[in-house]
């Protein structure tokens, strides 16, 4: 299920994951803030693929279902020359393995945001990205 929010004017976040209750929650606080916003339940880089536009930013998030899919989507994202260069968000949960590659994932344009994140943290990131 994808729902989309917002303007066309204003920047384009995609939200990626299985938890409606997390969609919601970084949907609200993205509108709020004036971005527009797509979010999806659905895992896989098709899911990028069938916006009419890229979006400026994705945010995904690491675990679904108790596996780490969040991580091969960016792979899959980073390997498509299509979606190489998009930004992404990867909220995960603090993991000494996954901490270990940020330095390799900031430098393909990933930024991590360790859980527990407040709305202004989020927010900071996103804005550190996108201005």
């Amino acid at each position: 299920m994808m729902r989309k929010k917002g303007t066309d004017m204003a920047q384009h976040i995609m939200v990626i994951d299985d938890s409606s209750t997390f969609l919601d929650e970084i949907e609200d606080v993205l509108s709020q803030a004036g971005y527009a916003t797509t979010t999806d339940i659905h895992m896989g880089t098709t899911v990028t693929k069938q916006q009419p536009k890229l979006p400026d930013l994705l945010i995904i998030n690491t675990r679904w279902n108790e596996e780490a899919r969040g991580l091969e989507l960016v792979q899959e994202l980073q390997l498509d020359p299509v979606t190489t260069a998009l930004p992404i968000i990867l909220c995960l949960s603090p993991k000494p393995d996954l901490l270990s590659l940020e330095d390799h994932l900031m430098a393909h344009q990933v930024r991590l945001l360790p859980k527990p994140f407040t709305s202004a943290e989020l927010l900071t990131a996103i804005h550190q990205i996108l201005m």
